[in-house]
Parts: C-alpha cells; structure tokens; sequence
C-alpha cells in the first residue's frame, strides 16, 4: 500500500482501475490524477453454433410449411442488440420475434450473401426469439448464431 500512496493512489483507485480503462495524467503543477474512461460493456445473450434440417420444419397458418431453428432470450426496453447469423451452407433470413405475441420485429436477409445482421433497440420487457432460417424452401446446414446486448 505504500508504494501506491506515493502517487497519491489507494486501494479504492486500484479497485477502479481493475472495473474500467484508465489513464495517468501529470498536471503542469506535476500533480498526477487518474481518468478512467467509460467502459462499454456488452454481453452475450446468445452465443450458438447450431444445425438446421428436417427437425426444424414449422407449418405456418396458411399452410405452408419453412424450415426455421428458434433461440430465446429475455430482453429489456430500451436495451440496443445485435444480431449476427453466419453459415457458410444456406443463405441466411433471421428474425426476430416477440414471444408473447408472436409478431415479427424486425427481419434480415440478404440474397447474396451466407451472413445477416439485425442492429435494434428492444421495445419492451420480455421475452424474445430470435428465428433462423432461409430464403430457400429447405435450408440444411450449420450456422452460428450470436445476439449482444449493449449495456
């Protein structure tokens, strides 16, 4: 401990440097100060290498049938994610749908490309699911599937 308060730190400082990023800054007056910069934290919600085939076929109301994996999570209002979906065997479609209504948010696709992102801010509390799928009738293969959450 005495070697820290030689520089005017204590042990409440060194807790702080171990929870954020910080810096030393020597004044002109050769006073040295601790900034510490805002962190941004961001965690997993879902974090998944998974497998679509003839097990994940759903009928929709009008009958048709689609091949779509279903992943949950519990989201806040207000809370900003991400969505990235990556395959290097199907085109990707994901969606993301609010499991108490069933009603679709938000969907991405994009027909060129094996990869989609989704950025968007949550609505509401609750539980949500996040939709794997193609544009294609019968998509097989494996895809990975990550969901983050900025704090």
């Amino acid at each position: 401990m005495n070697r820290f308060s030689a520089l005017g730190l204590s042990f409440a400082t060194l807790f702080v440097t171990l929870a954020a990023p910080i810096s030393l800054q020597t004044l002109p007056s050769g006073t040295v100060t601790l900034e510490t910069a805002e962190a941004i934290a961001t965690s997993s919600l879902i974090n998944v290498s998974g497998q679509i085939g003839p097990e994940h076929e759903k009928t929709l109301s009008s009958g048709r049938t689609m091949r779509m994996a279903l992943h949950s999570f519990w989201g806040r209002s207000g809370q900003s994610i991400t969505i990235s979906l990556t395959s290097q065997d199907f085109n990707t479609v994901v969606a993301l749908i609010d499991a108490n209504t069933t009603e679709v948010i938000d969907i991405q696709s994009d027909p060129t490309s094996n990869n989609s992102s989704l950025q968007i801010t949550l609505p509401t509390d609750g539980p949500y699911l996040v939709g794997v799928t193609s544009p294609s009738p019968q998509p097989a293969g494996n895809y990975r599937l990550l969901v983050t959450a900025r704090n």
